[in-house]
C-alpha cells in the first residue's frame, strides 16, 4: 500500500536542506519533514555512538606513514654547507608533502635555511620537512630537536634527519641516510682500550657516548673489534652486567675467537645497540691471559626515528 501511495513522487538523486521528505506515522498519517531536520536528528543519534576525538595537543605524537624513497646526503656542489633531502612520498602531520629534493643551506635563514640565529661549531642540527595548509612544502634546519622556529605560514613539521658541524669550520660531517639508516662516511671511534692482560679487564661502566648521539636517537650501529693473543671473549652491552652467567640479551654484541700466545688474532662484529641512557659497557670474559689486546668500538651510524 505504501508503495502505491508514494509512487506519484519522482525520484531525486540529491537533497537540499529546504526539501521536504515524506514520511508516515504509525497511525498512517502522512507528514513531511525538512531534510535539514533529518540530518540534524541523524547527527545527534550517531554522535551518541562514537567517541569524539579532541584536538591533538602534541603534533609530534601523531603516528605517520613511513616515508617512501627518503635519501639524505650532502649537496654535491656545496657539500660542506648544504644538505639535500629527497623523497617520493612523505606525510607531514597528515598533509602529503610535495615530492622532490629540498636543499638546506646553513648560510640561509628561514625557509631552506637555519630557523634562527647563526650556525655554531660542534653542534647537532635537526632537519625538518615543513608544510603550509595548502600543501606548500619546504625544509629547515634547527638546533632544536622538538620545536624549530617555523617560518611564516608554515604550520606542520616532520623531523627527518640530523647533521653535525665540525670544530672551527662549522662544515657538515659527511654522511648518507637511506630511509632511516644513517651512516657516517668514516666511522667515529667512541671507545678504544689497550690492556696488556685481557683477562684482568673488569667491566667498564657508564661509558657516556652521548657526544656521538644526537637527541631522539636510541639505536646506534657499531663495529666492535678485538685484537688479541690467546683466546679472548668480550662483549659490549647497553646494560650494566649485560653478559651474566653466559646469558646475554639480543642487544649485546659478543665476540669470541681462538688465538695463540704468539700470534695476534682479530675479530669484529657489527650490530645495533639500543641505549636509552646513552651509555655502553664492555668487558673481557676470557679465562686466559693475553700478552696484548686492543678493544675498539666504532660508531658507524644510527637509526633515525621516522614514525
Amino acid at each position: 500500500m505504501a508503495n502505491k501511495k508514494y509512487s506519484q513522487y519522482a525520484d531525486i538523486t540529491t537533497l537540499a536542506d529546504g526539501d521536504f521528505f515524506p514520511c508516515e506515522t504509525a497511525a498512517g498519517v502522512t507528514k513531511y519533514a525538512l531534510w535539514s531536520l533529518i540530518k540534524s536528528t541523524l547527527k545527534t543519534y550517531f554522535d551518541t555512538l562514537y567517541y569524539t576525538i579532541g584536538a591533538i595537543t602534541s603534533p609530534l605524537a601523531i603516528s605517520q606513514p613511513f616515508p617512501v624513497g627518503l635519501l639524505v646526503k650532502r649537496n654535491a656542489g656545496a657539500p660542506n654547507t648544504k644538505i639535500d633531502i629527497t623523497f617520493a612520498e612523505l606525510y607531514v602531520q597528515g598533509k602529503l608533502a610535495t615530492a622532490g629534493t629540498y636543499t638546506v643551506d646553513q648560510a640561509a635563514s628561514g625557509v631552506l635555511g637555519l630557523d634562527t640565529g647563526s650556525v655554531a661549531q660542534s653542534t647537532w642540527y635537526y632537519f625538518w620537512i615543513i608544510c603550509k595548509e595548502d600543501g606548500t612544502t619546504a625544509a629547515i634546519m634547527s638546533a632544536s630537536s622538538t620545536a624549530p622556529t617555523m617560518p611564516a605560514g608554515y604550520t606542520r613539521k616532520r623531523f627527518v634527519t640530523v647533521a653535525y658541524t665540525a670544530v672551527t669550520t662549522k662544515y657538515f660531517y659527511d654522511f648518507t641516510q637511506s630511509e632511516n639508516a644513517y651512516k657516517w662516511t668514516s666511522g667515529i671511534v667512541m671507545v678504544s682500550d689497550s690492556t696488556a692482560d685481557i683477562a684482568s679487564r673488569a667491566e667498564v661502566a657508564n661509558v657516556d657516548v652521548s657526544a656521538f648521539m644526537p637527541l631522539l636517537i636510541t639505536k646506534i650501529i657499531v663495529n666492535f673489534t678485538v685484537q688479541a693473543t690467546s683466546t679472548p671473549a668480550e662483549y659490549i652491552s647497553a646494560n650494566a652486567g649485560g653478559y651474566l652467567n653466559g646469558i646475554r640479551s639480543m642487544e649485546d654484541i659478543y665476540i669470541s675467537f681462538v688465538g695463540t700466545a704468539t700470534v695476534l688474532g682479530s675479530a669484529n662484529a657489527v650490530g645495533t645497540i639500543i641505549t636509552d641512557n646513552r651509555k655502553i659497557y664492555w668487558r673481557s670474559m676470557s679465562n686466559t691471559n693475553s700478552n696484548s689486546s686492543i678493544t675498539q668500538v666504532v660508531l658507524n651510524g644510527f637509526e633515525i626515528p621516522l614514525n
